[in-house]
């Protein structure tokens, strides 16, 4: 594999497992310096230890809601490697389906607090010592949740709709001094234990808030669920240099699910 990400630092959250371990391997085998980033440190050590390919890979402890955490994180990549080319916002947690009137205070300030604050919390703090050499790329990991309305999991459409929104504020503010913001929308992820959870309430499923797979499928024009692969070099993608005119971008991931218009 070419060595594109070669002498850059690349910050993964939630990279212990899944869609951010599938991220991490794709910026080490192109010879970027990959901080694992997650809240179970120990397994942000396995995992760096296993992965393989021309690059590095430290792990670090972060708790993405907490701004001192944070910025321990950022410190802890700019003192191990000595630059912070790259963050990929992948850190998140699942949400169960659930009537809105059902979804307790508790269950959706836990996930904005996740997905929204630690995206804006690591996005602001990474983004200082970007801003400082004039060069830097943020991806977010949003989702076709953020354009469609999921319904019983409305803490988590609402935070990844507000997720393509802080990539579109971050975007304009910081692209005249050569900081990019994007983000991928993936559809229902293979081998992602999401998905699993998803399926798993028949009582929400009977009244249209579930999924099972073969509803799934038969939304997705490519009938298939989104690949690790295809997430992960999507993101690369999105970081790379060689696409400085691309910013304030949320592409969608996820086989046509966005573009169908029916069901």
């Amino acid at each position: 594999m070419v060595s594109d990400y070669l002498g850059k630092t690349i910050i993964v959250t939630g990279a212990a497992n899944g869609v951010g371990k599938a991220i991490a391997t794709r910026f080490m085998n192109g010879g970027g310096n990959v901080i694992v980033a997650d809240i179970d440190l120990s397994r942000a050590k396995e995992t760096a230890t296993s992965l393989n390919g021309s690059g590095t890979a430290h792990a670090v402890e972060v708790d993405v809601r907490n701004e001192q955490s944070v910025q321990s994180m950022v410190d802890f990549a700019l003192n191990t490697c000595d630059s912070l080319d790259v963050l990929i916002n992948n850190a998140g947690i699942f949400q169960k389906s659930v009537p809105s009137v059902e979804q307790s205070l508790e269950e959706w300030q836990r996930v904005m607090d996740v997905h929204v604050q630690g995206t804006y919390l690591c996005s602001k703090t990474a983004a200082i010592p970007m801003l400082e050499q004039r060069k830097g790329a943020i991806v977010n990991i949003s989702s076709n949740a953020g354009f469609a309305a999921f319904p019983y999991r409305t803490g988590y459409s609402t935070a990844k709709s507000a997720i393509n929104m802080l990539t579109k504020v971050f975007a304009i503010e910081w692209a005249s001094e050569g900081v990019r913001v994007n983000a991928i929308a993936p559809n229902f992820v293979e081998k992602d234990r999401t998905i699993d959870r998803a399926m798993g309430d028949e009582k929400i499923r009977t009244i249209g808030g579930g999924a099972d797979l073969d509803s799934i499928l038969n939304r997705t024009p490519t009938h298939r669920l989104t690949s690790l692969g295809s997430i992960a070099e999507s993101v690369a993608f999105l970081a790379s240099d060689k696409i400085p005119d691309v910013t304030g971008a949320i592409l969608p991931v996820d086989g046509g699910w966005t573009a169908y218009g029916y069901y």
